[in-house]
């Protein structure tokens, strides 16, 4: 058999296949599903902001009120123990501490005389 010399050597390519132009209903889903997305993602982001700030808060506070313990326990019956003790706020056991040294000192003396 001879071999033909005709175009048979090219690639048949289709030319009837689907269209890939997208309708508008399908353009519109997408863009819709995209802002969506957009939306879920800032969110998310805003909300993780919010639990980091109040975490840093809470570390921050907890630190402050151990200083704030630490200088008390330095200085009971002083005026650094009596600002520490207004600043740490509700603690039975550091006001029930101050008590007692005040109550040490005796009647008629002042835990601010016992510094002079």
């Amino acid at each position: 058999m001879l071999p033909s010399f005709g175009d048979e050597w090219k690639r048949k390519i289709n030319l009837g296949g689907t269209s890939s132009a997208a309708t508008s209903a399908s353009i519109l889903s997408r863009v819709q599903e995209e802002r969506q997305a957009r939306a879920a993602h800032k969110e998310r982001t805003e909300k993780a902001v919010r639990i980091q700030a109040w975490w840093r808060g809470y570390l921050e506070s907890r630190r402050t009120k151990l200083e704030m313990r630490k200088a008390f326990d330095q200085d009971v019956i002083g005026l650094t123990g009596l600002r520490c003790l207004v600043l740490i706020g509700k603690d039975d056991e550091v006001l029930g501490r101050w008590t007692n040294e005040v109550l040490r000192l005796g009647p008629g003396k002042s835990p601010l005389e016992h510094d002079c």
